[in-house]
């Protein structure tokens, strides 16, 4: 028959708990550093919305006006 856990085994998963909090702690700090010195999160088009639209014209227009013609 085909054991996955081998009988007798005997892992100390509480003495192991400081250790590991340890370094999950230093993993989210880590992280946390990460997006201060990056300037935040990209959220992307996902959460800004609508469309972009980018076009140059020779004369100053106005937005409305550049609205109504996209429209």
């Amino acid at each position: 028959m085909l054991e996955l856990i081998p009988r007798g085994l005997n892992i100390d998963f509480v003495g192991k708990a400081k250790f590991c909090i340890t370094l999950s702690l230093l993993i989210i700090l880590l992280g946390v550093g990460s997006i201060i010195v990056h300037g935040g999160l990209n959220e992307g088009i996902d959460f800004s919305g609508g469309t972009s639209a980018w076009a140059r014209a020779s004369c100053s227009i106005t937005v409305m006006s550049a609205k109504c013609s996209f429209a």
